[in-house]
């Protein structure tokens, strides 16, 4: 089992991934502005999403840093795995997205 790391210069790349793998997919955001990334919906039963964490660069208040979801991959099966950073709270279009397609062997 590996872990695979994804950053936002894999934008619109295909991922290949193993069953057992860790995916590990790693987003600039700066959550006191109120652009969080958020995931879409995912299908479980391929990759299981183990959570996200938010990694502070630097040790100022406030700061920017990165977004971290990990997912687990679960069966042979293909995906898009779709993000969007954006405020909650609000009904506009987004101000970035960021995709990736897993192929799990």
């Amino acid at each position: 089992m590996a872990e695979i790391r994804v950053g936002q210069a894999d934008n619109g790349r295909t991922i290949a991934a193993r069953v057992g793998d860790t995916i590990r997919i790693e987003l600039e955001e700066s959550p006191t502005t109120g652009y969080r990334w958020a995931l879409s919906p995912v299908d479980a039963a391929i990759a299981d999403l183990q959570g996200d964490s938010f990694q502070q660069h630097g040790t100022g208040i406030g700061g920017a840093g990165t977004r971290v979801f990990r997912l687990a991959a679960r069966s042979r099966a293909s995906m898009d795995l779709e993000f969007r950073l954006a405020r909650q709270w609000e009904t506009v279009a987004p101000r970035a997205e960021f995709s990736v397609h897993i192929a799990i062997s």
